[in-house]
Formats: structure tokens, sequence, C-alpha cells
């Protein structure tokens, strides 16, 4: 392969304007008067790279390989691909994922960890421990993808490794004529040529003093986008009469046939074109066109970014995707093996009538294609909220009435309302332990859009909810607050006008400690993008910009909070920001920004505020776990369940390892489990998985089974792991951590038979044993197993013996206190329901039959009782007094309605 010429001036230059339609105010690397780059581009990776400089240090590695720890440096690779914090990889299908060779089910861990230390820090040049590296994963015939072995390369030598996304890579180096030197299959030559272009690029950037290759790929990716940011619009039928759909769909691809061409990932055009006129000469009767082979070679340079419509025929849209790679073969699967990942963004089905759909690929013009969706491409595929969400706080706008809102109320509620509260019970997940605990963030958090105004039948322009202190209230007190009117989203903290004795204290405290508070807050205040100042002053232009924000300094704000009424500092994001961001992406936001702004709490509730302050502020920061922290008080109050009880059973879980919930139905068995789990997960890198037993599961379901599988020479009986062998093999990866499997309607199948050799390991985990396929089985010591078990279906004394033995039973019974603390947010009297199942349960008679109170647990129960009475509580109590038929009349609906209402 020839050495890449260095860069010409002009190149440069061109590269510099195209990362300037981005960053036109940019002017270096090392010290940017337009810091955006830096925030958008490279502080994440600095920050992943700081976490890969302890996880992955050379030492740290060799002692694992050492102590033939092969799990834990597996999953130190798992835990930095997937840090939350940054989207260098692709993952979002684990099949295709950028990390899918760590999942490879009989990955040779042992020779696979040793490999990838030496190409990390073995002896030689990096070419050839590279190219060690990938002949060995094509000689195991694992995953093959740039991103991977790059990936860590960069991150354990950033300032001469160079990170490969092929898309970004590919279209650099066609813009500066070195396109050649890309081969689609990661190899060592192609690597080593491309690390010397970025070496030649830093060298040519001199001027702009770049500091490591972390800055030259992060302007590579910049550029690249500019470059890429026209996206072309594709429809594919995924196989005739879209046969391939659901495989499609599931796995995160689009495929196209003529297989027999084989791979043409690395082919020419002319060199495709040989190969095709060869096969058509020489396979007469397969009858294929120039035409319709053509498509393939379209199909291969299609880039990541287009656009892609599955349909079925001429008359249906199946699915909207957008392509995340290049184009790839995969030689594995049976039919239509020229492939394309593709994140499929919208599954929504549309009729079309589209008579020119013939063949099998098309190229669609913009316009046909938002026609055919008819939606805005602005808005991010993980939007919460839509144009029509927006649509409708503008027609409140301009008749804010209670009218309104009932006229489409079923749409504003599944547009506005419950998108909004789903935001918010997820900031609410993510709020560190130091706001939780003094901030409520589960009851009456959120308001009504209709005024309680006298019967004049007004209505809010705008939604909101808050966190606020526990034992407050959320319209009186200092507030943690989000907000949304037809214009916009606000976060931020608030006390009003006529706020509590916190608005008092919040000013009092500002005049009184301003000196010191100006050191203290001044990294929490100084944020260019924080708002001071009543919420009327910010100004939305029609570009989208936020105006008013330089007519109030923090500092001033902090000397005199009240001068503009409200007490008031948040985040203003225009209706098009918000539409172009995911769940995820404003949860990350509203997160940093209450942590931000919590020490405003603390200057509204103490009396003393500045030493809480300064312990909130300077107190060590706990690096964040995967899982969130859940406390068992959190898991007690959420289900209303006693914490001396939760307590005992995490004590029986800790000493058995598994537990089976049982109980009547309608006790919150497997709502319990849940909870439960995510306790046991919390604060640690494990996982929740649950599956429902069914009378027809089996040992080859849950242990392992021989099942057909389609090959060239016809069927192949390979042995495949079930359930809980497939969940084993992913709770080793994470080392000490709990893993809890959920088992749901235990009883419903025949234990002993779908157990099999795991009755004995159930009760000497630190045994193996040989499975009838020669594999051994064990039970990681993380894994905790948690059934649930509906006693009206199987009463407990028909369980196996050995079964009740190995497993911590946990009573839940009816729930009478949960369900007067829960009304208690609702306005519903829930005495009388409770006296009335108290006394139904006792004619009951019978601990296993008793009605659960998981059935009364709804919002509008004033309106629905009738409904689940009659068609929920009546017919199992018919089951139960079937031939006591003047017992079952007086506990019809129309006896016991009147007792509601005594």
């Amino acid at each position: 392969m020839e050495h890449p010429m260095v860069l010409s001036s002009q190149k440069v230059d061109e590269l510099l304007s195209l990362f300037k339609q981005q960053y036109p105010d940019w002017n270096s690397f090392s010290n940017p008067i337009d810091i955006r780059f830096q925030e958008d581009e490279i502080d994440y990776k600095q920050k992943l790279i700081a976490k890969a400089k302890h996880q992955l240090a050379e030492p740290e590695l060799r002692e694992l390989i050492q102590s033939e720890d092969y799990n834990t440096f597996i999953a130190r690779l798992q835990i930095l691909g997937q840090d939350k914090e940054n989207n260098l990889l692709f993952l979002r299908y684990p099949s295709s994922s950028d990390l899918n060779i760590l999942s490879v089910p009989d990955l040779d861990r042992e020779t696979f960890c040793k490999v990838f230390y030496d190409l990390l820090y073995g002896d030689g040049s990096l070419e050839a421990r590279l190219d060690d590296y990938l002949t060995w994963i094509e000689r195991n015939k694992l995953p093959n993808k740039w991103a991977f072995p790059t990936h860590f390369l960069f991150l354990c030598h950033p300032e001469t490794e160079i990170f490969i996304k092929p898309s970004a890579i590919k279209t650099f180096l066609d813009f500066i004529d070195q396109g050649s030197i890309f081969t689609s299959s990661p190899s060592a030559q192609s690597y080593s040529a491309i690390r010397q272009v970025a070496s030649f690029l830093k060298e040519a950037l001199q001027p702009y003093k770049p500091r490591d290759m972390v800055d030259i790929q992060s302007l590579i990716w910049v550029c690249s986008s500019s470059l890429s940011q026209q996206a072309r619009y594709w429809k594919i039928a995924p196989g005739e009469d879209a046969w391939q759909w659901d495989e499609c769909r599931h796995q995160g691809f689009i495929a196209i046939g003529w297989d027999e061409l084989g791979d043409i990932a690395n082919l020419s055009r002319s060199q495709f074109d040989a190969r095709r006129d060869q096969l058509i000469t020489q396979h007469p009767d397969w009858k294929w066109s120039k035409t319709g082979v053509n498509q393939v070679w379209v199909f291969s340079q299609i880039q990541e970014g287009d656009c892609i419509i599955a349909n079925r025929g001429k008359t249906e849209v199946l699915g909207i995707g957008t392509v995340t790679g290049p184009y790839y073969f995969d030689a594995n699967a049976n039919e239509q093996k020229h492939r394309l990942p593709v994140q499929w963004d919208d599954l929504t089905p549309r009729l079309v009538n589209k008579s020119g759909w013939q063949r099998t690929l098309i190229a669609v013009s913009e316009a046909e294609f938002s026609a055919i969706t008819g939606t805005d491409r602005g808005t991010h595929p993980e939007s919460l909220f839509s144009p029509i969400t927006f649509e409708l706080l503008a027609e409140l706008k301009a008749t804010p009435k209670k009218t309104t809102y009932l006229a489409r109320k079923d749409e504003f509620k599944q547009q506005l309302e419950e998108p909004f509260q789903r935001l918010f019970r997820q900031v609410a997940a993510q709020l560190p332990e130091a706001l939780t605990v003094r901030m409520e963030t589960e009851r009456k958090i959120f308001a009504k859009i209709p005024k309680n105004d006298f019967k004049h039948g007004g209505a809010w322009d705008f939604y909101w909810g808050a966190f606020y202190p526990k034992g407050g209230q959320r319209t009186q007190d200092a507030q943690l607050f989000l907000w949304m009117n037809y214009e916009r989203l606000e976060f931020g903290f608030f006390i009003g006008m006529y706020g509590s004795e916190q608005r008092q204290r919040f000013i009092q405290n500002c005049q009184k400690y301003h000196s010191l508070l100006l050191d203290l807050l001044e990294e929490n205040l100084s944020d260019p993008k924080l708002f001071f100042g009543s919420r009327s002053r910010a100004i939305i232009s029609s570009d989208g910009t936020i105006s008013g924000q330089a007519n109030l300094s923090w500092q001033d704000w902090l000397k005199d909070p009240e001068q503009l009424g409200d007490l008031h500092v948040a985040i203003v994001l225009p209706q098009s920001t918000v539409l172009a961001s995911s769940i995820d992406q404003l949860t990350t936001q509203i997160v940093q920004t209450y942590q931000q702004l919590f020490p405003l709490i603390l200057l509204a509730t103490s009396n003393d505020p500045t030493q809480e302050i300064e312990e909130y502020l300077l107190g060590d920061e706990p690096s964040l776990p995967i899982n969130p922290p859940y406390s068992l008080a959190q898991c007690a109050e959420e289900t209303y369940m006693d914490l001396e009880v939760l307590k005992g059973w995490v004590q029986a879980l800790d000493r058995k390892q598994q537990a089976v919930l049982y109980g009547p139905p309608g006790t919150g068995k497997t709502f319990l489990a849940r909870h439960l789990a995510r306790h046991l997960v919390g604060d640690g890198n494990g996982f929740v998985d649950i599956v429902q037993f069914h009378p027809a599961y089996t040992y080859e379901d849950f242990i392992q089974g021989i099942r057909p599988k389609r090959t060239e020479g016809g069927l192949d009986y390979p042995t495949v792991p079930g359930r809980f062998l497939d969940f084993c093999k992913r709770a080793q990866s994470c080392g000490d951590h709990p893993c809890v499997l959920i088992i749901d309607e235990i009883n419903r199948a025949n234990l002993a038979q779908v157990f099999g050799e795991l009755m004995y390991l159930l009760e000497y985990r630190d045994e193996k044993l040989y499975l009838a396929s020669g594999d051994l089985l064990s039970i990681p010591k993380n894994v905790r197993i948690l059934g649930t078990m509906n006693t009206a279906d199987r009463s407990i004394a028909l369980v196996d013996h050995a079964l009740r033995r190995r497993f911590a039973f946990l009573y839940v019974p009816p729930n009478y206190e949960g369900l007067h603390k829960y009304h208690e947010s609702t306005g519903y009297s829930a005495a009388n329901l409770i006296r009335i199942l108290r006394r139904i349960n006792a004619q009951l008679d019978d601990p296993h039959y008793q009605i659960g109170t998981s059935f009364f647990l709804r919002p509008d129960l004033d309106t629905e009782l009738k409904s689940i009475w009659q068609l929920e509580i009546e017919p199992y109590l018919e089951e139960f007094f079937f031939d006591q038929p003047d017992k079952m009349k007086m506990l019809r609906w129309e006896q016991v309605k009147e007792q509601f209402s005594r």
C-alpha cells in the first residue's frame, strides 16, 4: 500500500472551512474562544480516557491475566464501551453492536484476553500486534469491526492512536483523495496508513495547537458530518412480500439478495461489473439482468445517516429507519446476505399507493419521503414530545378554558401529560441521594391543567411539575421545577411571589452570606445557559434563540433576588431544541441543572446553610454506577410495604439466594419482585431479567435443549442454551454485583421437570454439574432468583417439598394500609372499600383466596369501581362460591354499591 502524501495547504483550508460550518468562532484546540467544540466533542472523550487509564492500565490488565480473572477483564471492556456519557460505539442492537464480540457464547475468554492485552501493550510494532489480533479474530470467526480494537487503542494511547468510525473515516479520506487506503474490513496495513494520514493532519494543523489524536479524531468527525449532512432516502423491500421484515426489525438491519455475488465491500465499480457479467454468462438459468443486479452496487454505496423506507409491495410501508454504519456481507446468513445496519426509528404501518415501486431498491426524493412519513426530520426519533404537543398548548394559550382541554382531553394526556410525567419520573430516578433525601420526588409533584377557580371554567396554558422539600407544599415552597408552554420547556429553581416562609429565609440568607456565597456558588451559577429573573423576561425569538438573559447577572440576582418578583433561575429550551432531543438527553440536562441549583434549595430551607452547601459542593463525589442506587427505604415507600418486613425479606434472600413471593391474586407480587430486584442491583452493574412460567414451559426452554437449525445441507440440531444458562453467562461478566432473575408464576410449570439438575445446585451453590450435552452447569455467586406464586392457582402445600426447602417463602397478603396510602394522593376515601374487602376476605376464610388490593390502585377509582367490581371481582368470587348462590348474590355490585358511600 502506498504511503499517503502530505496534505496540501488547500485541503487543510477546505477542512477548516468544513469544520467552521459548525463552529464558526473556533480559533484553537488548546485555548479556544468558542468552547462549544471542546464541550461537544473533547470533554466526554477525555473523561472516558481518564477512566480507561485506571480500568485498562497495563499493570491492572497484566494482574488480571496472571490471576486468571478473565471475566473482570472483559467486564471492564464492557463497562467502558457502554459508558453512558459517551456515544463513540454503536450499541443499540446487541447482536450487531460494536461490542458484540464480547457476547459471543463460546468465546475463548482466556485467549481473547491475552491477545487483546498484547494488542494494547505487547512487544513489537503496533502494525504487527494489530495483525496478530485480526488474524486470531478471523481464524476463530469472531465479529471483526474497525470500531472495537481502535476504540480501546484510542483510549489507552490517545497521543498516537486514532479511533476508526468507518463511515466518518471513509468520508474524510475520500475528501482528501486518499479513499483507496481504507478497507471495509479492518487490516493492520490500512490502519497504519490511516494513522499516518492523521499524523500528517496533526502536523499541518500545528498553528492551531492540536494536543493529541483526540483533537484530530474529533475534527475529522465534525468535517465528515458536514460532508454527510445531506441525508438520502431509499425504499428497500425486506424480501418478496416482506418475508424478512421481522428479522430486520428485531436485529436492526436491511438486506438485499443476489448472494452469489459474494462480498463486494472492497470492489471498485469496474470490478463489480466484471464479476456481475461473469456470473450472468456462466449461469443463464439464474435469469439475472444487469439492471436487477446493479441494485446491489447501489445498496453497497448507501451511507450512514441515509433514511430507509421498508415496504411490502406497492401499498404498505412497514417502517422508517436510519442507516447506522457501512455495508457488510453476512456470510453466515441463510439468505439476503448483503446488509446495512439500520436503527428503525418509526414502526408505524402506513398505506400508500406507489405503482412505481416495482424493484427491490428505489431512490426516493426528500419531498416524497416527507409525504410518506408525515414527520419532521428535525424531531429526534426518541423525542418524548411532538409538534402536536406544542399545537395543543398553543390552543390553550389562545383559549385558556377548561372546555378547550376537555374537548381534546385524550390528546392532552397522550401528547403532553403522560410524556411529561414519564420524563420527570426518569429525572427523579437519576437524582443523587443528596437531593432525594430532602426532596419529595413521588407524591403530588404534578399540577393539573383545569383551574380550581370556583366553577369559572378556566385553564392554565402551561403544564408543570416540581420536586419540593419533604413535608412541604408544591405550590408554596422552594422547588426544582419542570415547566412547559406552547413555545418552550424550562427547568430550574423557583419560589413564587406568595411563597411560604422559605422565600423569606432564602432572601435573608442571600443578604446575610452574600460575600461567602459569591465564592461558594460561582461555579454553579456562572453557567451562561442559566436565566436569572422573572419568566416573563425570557424572550424566544423566531429563530429559537433566548434573549433577555443579560439583563441580570448571577451576582446581581444573588444580591437582590426578589428585585424582579419571582425567585426564578432556569434553563430555557425553545420548542425546536425540545423536539430535537431524546428523553435521555433531556433527562441528563435536567438532572445536571438540578444538581447545580440544589444549593439554592438549601438557602431556602436551612437557617445556617453555608456549612451544608460546602458539604454538598466539596464532599467526595462517588463515580456513577451503571444502576442508580435504590434504597430499601425508597422501596418501602414506593411499594407501601413496612420497612422492617422488607429488611427481613432481604436477609432471607442473602441467606438462601432465592425466594418466592406467594399470596392471593391482586396483592402485587410481581410489582414487589421488580422493586426488590431494583434494590438488589442498585449501585452496581448487575441487571434484572424476567421469565414467565406456564404449563408448556420445559427444561429445554429454561436450561438447555436441541433446536433445529437450517444449514446448507438441510437441517442441523445443535444444543442451544435456555434462558437460565444465558442469564448465568451474562451474570458472570458483572463481577460480584447481584443479578436478579424474576420467575413470574413459578408454580404454573412442572418445576422438577423444568429445573432438572438445577434443583441440586440451588441447594449447593458452590458446586458444578455436567449436563447431558457435556457442558458444565454452575450458578454464579452473584445470581439471585425471585419467584412469584399465585396461591389461588395452586396452594403452597402442593409445591414440591424439595423446592420449598431451597427457597425462602415470603407471604404477600392484601395490603390494606398500602391501599389507604395510595388514595391519599388521589382524593378517594378508601375507608369503606377497605372495610368491605376485610369482611369479604373473612367470609372466604382462606388466606390463599383472598381478594388483593391492587385491583383498586387506580387514580380514577371513583369512576372505575363499578367496572372493576363487575368484571374482575365478581367472576373471581363466582368461582369460589359456585355452590353457594345465596352468598354470591349478596356480593354482587347491586348489593354492595351502597356500602361504599356509607
